[in-house]
């Protein structure tokens, strides 16, 4: 603890066992973070957090892992705050208030990815892009697991302009809402498609950017999109055929692009079932 000031405070220890930070001052210049396992910056959130500082300044802690071999502290929690900080003092080095997870290993990837996710949520809610982004720089996942997330990543910013984030997940992971697999960590790294659901997958995106491309975004609106996915990969497992669910798939896409003109895609749960029996009612008579 060589950079640390004689402020240094250590707990005592207490009658439940329970870790208590440590607490201290180091140089702003002491402390980083990994862009790996922290989310993008949000500008604004930055700008804001500098106007507070300046009008009611710093009242706050930066928690931090244990020093590091090179006298460093890495953030586990702060990372706007202390930007913030680095852009009002630009070349200056103030001290800065930390409090240490003594316990914690910053060395240890997953230990630092799950704290850092922890901490933020208590703060400003992380979106599906966060946690996906980190999830597809996370090297403790075995090749496969991390593969998959680089592409989902990968998929999400080249759609961008077509699909919401939601739609991009819902196609991977068939869930519509909650994204449990996207946000619980055990979940996330055992996540893995079947040689089928691989398939499903790669039709699902094929139709649905052909489908988005030719009537605009504007005309397949994010609530409609989310529930018709959410609907093919529900089929997808009930026919459990890939040949029969592309000819069920293609079988709707005419109802698509008829109701988009007229009426409107349906956007609530009620009107979406009852659009999709009437078009399973139309496709199978004119299959017949």
């Amino acid at each position: 603890m060589a950079h640390i000031n004689q402020l240094y405070i250590k707990a005592k220890q207490n009658s439940k066992d329970i870790q208590m930070v440590t607490l201290g001052f180091v140089p702003l210049s002491k402390l980083y973070y990994e862009e790996e396992v922290n989310r993008d910056e949000y500008t604004s959130h930055t700008e804001t957090f500098e106007d507070v500082i300046q009008e009611d300044n710093f009242m706050d802690t930066v928690k931090v892992f244990p020093e590091d071999s090179e006298g460093r502290f890495k953030i586990a929690e702060a990372t706007h705050r202390v930007r913030a900080l680095k852009n009002i003092f630009q070349d200056e080095d103030p001290e800065v208030p930390i409090a240490i997870l003594d316990w914690k290993d910053g060395e240890d990837e997953e230990d630092v990815k799950t704290t850092v996710i922890r901490f933020n949520n208590t703060g400003r809610s992380w979106n599906l892009y966060d946690y996906v982004k980190v999830h597809s720089n996370t090297n403790y996942f075995t090749k496969e697991v991390g593969n998959l997330w680089n592409e989902i990543f990968g998929k999400m910013k080249s759609l961008k302009s077509l699909m919401s984030n939601a739609t991009v997940i819902g196609i991977y992971t068939g869930q519509i809402s909650g994204h449990d697999v996207v946000k619980v960590e055990n979940l996330a790294k055992k996540f893995r498609l079947s040689s089928y659901e691989r398939q499903v997958v790669d039709i699902i995106l094929a139709r649905m950017t052909n489908i988005i491309t030719t009537l605009g975004k504007k005309n397949v609106p994010v609530l409609f999109q989310r529930k018709y996915v959410n609907h093919m990969r529900l089929e997808s497992n009930r026919l459990n055929d890939i040949n029969d669910f592309e000819k069920y798939f293609q079988s709707t896409i005419p109802s698509v692009h008829a109701s988009s003109k007229v009426q409107g895609l349906p956007l609530d749960e009620d009107s979406f079932r009852n659009w999709i029996n009437t078009t399973v009612q139309v496709s199978k008579l004119n299959a017949a």
